[in-house]
């Protein structure tokens, strides 16, 4: 990870410590462990859409990861629907 994303990551946790409102999430570990970072799932299958976003299977990839490990993280289980649309989460 470079040295700016680093700090953008250490600002962006300092600013959610001092707004309650604020939930910040390190998906760091996941998308580099051991520090470091690939752009390929072990099945050769892209994890980036481009060089700031993941790719679908990147993100559902991530999603389980966290969740297999972790349950839902704090940051997302504040959260609230905001639609009448129900989501379907897909479990293969």
């Amino acid at each position: 990870m470079s040295d700016a994303v680093a700090s953008v990551n250490r600002r962006l946790k300092r600013f959610s410590e001092v707004n309650r409102n604020v939930h910040y999430f390190d998906a760091t570990p996941y998308l580099c462990p051991k520090g470091i970072c690939s752009t390929h799932l072990q099945d050769t299958e892209q994890i980036y859409f481009d060089k700031g976003h993941l790719s679908i299977p990147g993100s559902w990839r991530l999603g389980e990861d966290v969740y297999a490990k972790e349950g839902v993280p704090k940051a997302f289980s504040v959260m609230k629907t905001t639609s009448s649309h129900a989501i379907t989460v897909r479990h293969d």
